[in-house]
This record gives C-alpha cells, sequence and structure tokens, in this order.
C-alpha cells in the first residue's frame, strides 16, 4: 500500500538489514527518504495500533526470526550540507539516513578535522546520537550541536540541543528516559 511518497510494505523479511543477516519478517515495513513523510507513515501505525521500531544500518541490531508484529522504520533519508563555515570551523547538516563513515570520509576529505578519530564506526547518523559512538577518546557528541527529532506524542519536529540530549558514555536520552519517543532525522 502507498501513503503518497512512501510504500509501506506487508510481511517484509529483515535479516537483509542487520549485519548478522538473521531476523525474521516485519509485519509492516517502510523506508522514509524525506523527513516530512515521516508523520505520515507514524500516523499509519498510530491508527491500528502498531507498536514501531526504528532501524538505521542494523549493525546493532539482532532480530528475532519470529520477525517484528508492527511497523519497521528505516530512515534513509539522504544529504550532507555546509550550513555555516568560517576560518576554525565548518557547521553541517547530516541527515539521519547517511552512513556515518561516509560523512567522516567526507570530512576528511574536505579537509574539515574533529571527526576522523570516528572512522570505521558502523550505522546510519541517526543511530551515533542514539549511541554516543566513539572511538580514540572522542565520542560524537563532543561535535554535535543539536539533533532534530519527531516527537511522537506531540506530532511535530523539535530540536534538542546537545544539553537536551543528555550525552554520556554510549548513552544519550534517545536509549534512556525518551527510548521510543523520538525519531531521530538530522544532526
Amino acid at each position: 500500500m502507498r501513503l503518497r511518497t512512501v510504500e509501506i510494505k506487508e510481511n517484509y523479511l529483515l535479516k537483509n538489514l542487520t549485519t548478522f543477516r538473521v531476523g525474521g519478517k516485519a509485519e509492516f515495513f517502510a523506508e522514509v527518504r524525506k523527513s516530512q513523510d515521516l508523520g505520515r507513515v507514524l500516523e499509519f501505525a498510530k491508527n491500528r495500533g502498531l507498536p514501531v521500531l526504528v532501524l538505521g544500518g542494523g549493525s546493532n541490531m539482532v532480530v528475532s526470526e519470529r520477525g517484528f508484529p508492527g511497523l519497521v522504520v528505516r530512515m534513509i533519508n539522504k544529504g550532507v550540507s555546509v550550513i555555516k563555515e568560517d576560518e576554525n570551523w565548518v557547521w553541517l547538516r547530516v541527515e539521519a539516513g547517511e552512513v556515518w563513515d561516509d560523512v567522516v570520509k567526507k570530512a576528511v576529505e574536505s579537509s574539515w578535522w574533529g571527526i576522523e578519530n570516528l572512522s570505521h564506526i558502523p550505522g546510519s547518523c541517526g543511530a551515533v546520537a542514539v549511541q554516543n559512538v566513539g572511538a580514540y577518546g572522542q565520542q560524537v557528541s563532543d561535535v554535535m550541536i543539536s539533533v532534530e527529532v519527531w516527537h511522537k506524542k506531540r506530532e511535530r519536529i523539535l530540536e534538542l540541543s546537545k544539553k537536551e540530549c543528555r550525552f554520556g558514555y554510549r548513552e544519550s536520552v534517545f536509549n534512556k528516559e525518551m527510548r521510543g519517543q523520538m525519531v531521530i532525522i538530522g544532526l
């Protein structure tokens, strides 16, 4: 079935979307290419009383062979854009569906230093904010300013500051007290 620009697939096999290559079928599955489509997809789930699972790159996910009895949403929105630049700093807007290591590679190729230690970390950019990924004494929260999210209960987009994200060692508001209540759209 189709919701304007998003196709909702039924009985979608998830094992091909995880790095462990295990997992059954999602009752419903949608890939979101544009942030503005996310609200309609979540409304679909809400109207049917379905639980929602957001899947990024699948690198930190083990899916049961029984599958998922609800809607699996995969953010595949792409884009890296320079918001502002001066002689010392570059501010980027990165969509949640971008592959994190591709963003690091682009930064290094562009001589934008500051995230090169976070190379070869698998997953999507949305997931790096959830886990506050890190390596070699650096974590992504060291360079992050804010995170844009879709708040499920408020049914609108919010921008959370670094402080509001409550980053800690491999944790954030997204995997603690607000787990499952927001979907990351971009950084």
